[in-house]
């Protein structure tokens, strides 16, 4: 087969792809929508913009349960209703809590892919009570990669009925990844019943074997937003190091005229509540610029999520979240803790400093042995000029044992400690010498 033939047979390929694929336009709200799960508004009696479900995986049509879902766009918000016929109510399954395993529920399942661009997308699964756990996720070497930090901040209300349960959703735009006037959305949409023994899957018509198949998803069309002029380059959490980070922002004012953006990033205190960290700046016509934005993480953050949010003009016009998996500490840990030395070579540490340096800091350092003395055995100090640390301890008087290592990091402009680190040492008499 030449490359030609090739080239052809892969065009002919994508275009199959999309002639299966299925648009589906959404309309503007007509009137306000309360989010209480009980479909009374005017939008909602309307003709749904999908009930055409089908059997996903090993389900057939004959335990097909119709599902009707209406989407509207509101000026800065998409709203969602959706009615779930059921033939046994008083059996829904619904256990998970927030960002558990909703999917394993009587549930609705949300897949958006704003750019359109089918690299990614977010998801948000609802069950029957009303439980949201949403996520983004990202195509990496063929496969998706998720991340539960992300929140979709949805406003969810559900009803159950004799027959039915109905659902109604409020997602706000900015708080989607972002997309390009003009673009369509892809999405798509699933439905799973446990009521019965076996799992009932049901999605939309086109064909996708997986509902992570970003590229098998339909085209959701004519969302528009309000328009603010204000678009998203690159953004950065920073480090999650204990104390001070930085993040940073760079956003491009496509518009003529001049913008004041705020930006702020919000985290969890040793308190348990959020706190903010904002930073306001101009932003001239056409230009391109990049904040930053200095915060303070604790160990308390650890687990939770942190948030930036982009505002204009007091409105939040875009929003990130992603998971805190680790808080380094001030002091990292050591990268051994056994510690060879000889009559010639001291014993050698190496660990890391995470923090940054807005001011000359010293580690002192303190080797103690384990028999109640007052007074450490020797000590030290080591300017931090990186990252990376290195502490020599010349030990040729001391037996191989346990010791205790303590570690004090100062800040030299106040003269005050920041940390102090203890960790568990073995001096071994070294094996090559």
């Amino acid at each position: 087969m030449t490359t030609r033939t090739i080239v052809f047979t892969l065009i002919c390929a994508a275009i199959g792809m999309q002639a299966q694929l299925c648009s589906y336009v959404v309309p503007k709200a007509t009137a306000p929508i309360v989010i209480d799960g009980k479909l009374d508004e005017t939008d909602w009696k309307k003709a749904p913009l999908i009930d055409d479900f089908q059997p996903w995986g090993n389900g057939s049509k004959a335990e097909l349960t119709p599902t009707r879902v209406w989407i509207a766009q509101e000026k800065d918000a998409l709203c969602i209703a959706a009615e779930c016929m059921e033939e046994f109510p008083n059996a829904l399954l619904a256990k998970a809590t927030h960002d558990g395993p909703t999917w394993n529920d009587d549930h609705l399942e949300f897949f958006f892919d704003p750019a359109g661009e089918r690299k990614g997308f977010v998801q948000i699964v609802v069950n029957c009570k009303g439980t949201v756990s949403d996520l983004s996720v990202v195509k990496k070497d063929g496969r998706g990669i998720s991340d539960f930090g992300w929140e979709s901040e949805a406003e969810v209300k559900t009803t159950i009925g004799q027959d039915r349960w109905n659902m109604e959703m409020r997602i706000p735009f900015a708080n989607l990844p972002q997309s390009t006037p003009g673009m369509d959305w892809t999405f798509h949409v699933a439905r799973g019943r446990y009521t019965m023994v076996t799992q009932n899957m049901t999605s939309l018509k086109s064909p996708i074997k997986g509902f992570h198949e970003v590229e098998a998803f339909d085209f959701l069309c004519g969302i528009k937003g309000e328009p603010t002029g204000i678009l998203t380059v690159t953004q950065d959490f920073g480090t999650t190091n204990e104390g001070k980070n930085i993040a940073s922002i760079t956003l491009k004012n496509t518009s003529d005229t001049p913008k004041t953006i705020t930006v702020t990033m919000e985290i969890t205190g040793d308190d348990g509540q959020p706190k903010p960290f904002a930073v306001t700046a101009p932003l001239p016509p056409t230009v391109t610029k990049t904040i930053h934005v200095p915060w303070v993480c604790s160990r308390a953050a650890e687990g939770k999520s942190m948030t930036m949010k982009v505002e204009m003009d007091g409105k939040r016009i875009q929003a990130f979240s992603a998971l805190v998996n680790k808080v380094h500490p001030f002091i990292g840990p050591l990268a051994t803790n056994v510690l060879f030395f000889d009559d010639r070579t001291p014993a050698v540490v190496d660990f890391n400093v995470n923090a940054i340096l807005d001011s000359p800091m010293t580690v002192f350092w303190e080797l103690w042995p384990h028999d109640g003395a007052v007074v450490p055995l020797i000590s030290g100090q080591t300017a931090v000029q990186a990252r990376e640390m290195r502490i020599r301890i010349y030990t040729t008087f001391l037996s191989p044992g346990l010791y205790t290592l303590r570690r004090y990091l100062f800040d030299d402009a106040t003269g005050k400690r920041i940390v102090v680190n203890d960790a568990e040492v073995v001096l071994i008499h070294s094996p090559w010498n």
